[in-house]
């Protein structure tokens, strides 16, 4: 099954370079790039003293981060302007003036989006790295519209941001994934929507068989699943289509050793109504790592994995395209509906009908 990747890049470094500032050049200027990519590929540390930080402080941190890049990667090619990656350094400095973009830095702000317009009608540049640092200066400015977040989910608005970069860049295989990957993210009829809106461009292969599986997807519903998920600890599976009367919610997540991968579910835990039966479908896991992070969970349910992860026929059946994503069945057993995880009020109330 193929992924079609994100538009824009995370940003991550460790916290004991946050406050790093860009060394000074050295003879060699390949030294120097070596020195970038190191700042641009350590990890931001998520835990402090062994428990996990604060979301609040790891994005600041992060923020932090991107700055100690974009300020390396400008005296970089500042100080070596003719060396082979100084075109990558100026994107690096654009994408990551971006990335560390914060509300409580409005100066730093407006430098960044300056930063990144200059570089995005710059047609010197290539066209995919002008369309990566579009997206992301995008969504920076419309981050009011998705929750306050970079990356926020609001389909309507985004597709706004579609059509504009459309507009702009044309039929680039850029664009068309950026129109799918919110197709995938979106409930089930802005994604319907969508997808049979990119259908009707002159897509990429790889853009027509994603949103042809988006349409796929949808056509399950109001059918029973005749699906069987391997349970833990028990010799027989979960027959979907035999499961007892009344909705049902399958939450479908990635393992994460920390179990971690149930937080979110965790957050929305009001919203599972109390008459539900809960599956939890965890991809890429085996048993013994199910069973030592089940109690993560929020609620008792029925542990079921599938070891291979989103590449496995089990994902495959579900039209897994991203995690985490629920799925409600119906009284009957139907597929009532689908839909990330911020829609689970309402296809709750849909599979209770």
């Amino acid at each position: 099954m193929k992924h079609i990747l994100p538009c824009f890049i995370a940003c991550t470094l460790t916290a004991s370079l946050l406050h790093a500032q860009p060394t000074a050049s050295s003879r060699n200027p390949d030294t120097d790039w070596t020195g970038v990519q190191n700042l641009k590929s350590t990890p931001v540390s998520t835990t402090a003293q062994g428990k996990r930080k604060p979301t609040a402080e790891i994005a600041r941190e992060k923020a932090e981060a991107a700055r100690v890049v974009a300020a390396a990667a400008k005296k970089f090619y500042t100080d070596h302007p003719s060396h082979v990656s100084a075109g990558e350094a100026r994107k690096l400095e654009a994408v990551h003036g971006l990335l560390g973009v914060t509300e409580a830095d409005k100066a730093q702000e407006q430098a960044a989006l300056q930063t990144a317009r200059q570089y995005r009608s710059d047609k010197t540049n290539p066209v995919e790295a002008r369309f990566e640092v579009a997206l992301l200066l995008e969504r920076t400015e419309a981050r009011a519209s998705l929750s306050s977040k970079v990356n926020g989910n609001n389909p309507r608005q985004l597709e706004i941001i579609a059509d504009k970069l459309k507009t702009e860049f044309g039929n680039i295989p850029e664009v068309f994934n950026f129109y799918v990957s919110v197709a995938r993210g979106a409930d089930m009829a802005s994604s319907h929507t969508l997808a049979t809106k990119v259908l009707q461009m002159p897509v990429t292969r790889d853009a027509k068989i994603e949103a042809q599986s988006i349409l796929d997807r949808q056509a399950l519903v109001n059918k029973p699943l005749g699906w069987k998920l391997a349970e833990l600890d028990k010799k027989d599976p979960v027959e979907l289509a035999k499961l007892p009367a009344g909705p049902t919610l399958i939450y479908v997540s990635i393992f994460h050793p920390e179990g971690t991968n149930f937080s979110a579910l965790q957050q929305q835990k009001r919203n599972i109504p109390a008459n539900y039966k809960v599956i939890y479908l965890t991809l890429g896991a085996t048993e013994e790592q199910i069973r030592a992070t089940k109690n993560k969970a929020p609620t008792p349910g029925a542990h079921c994995f599938e070891a291979r992860g989103a590449v496995g026929p089990t994902a495959e059946q579900f039209y897994v395209r991203q995690t985490p994503y629920v799925y409600v069945l119906n009284r009957t057993g139907a597929l009532a509906g689908f839909g990330p995880l911020s829609e689970l009020p309402n296809l709750a109330t849909l599979a209770n009908r």
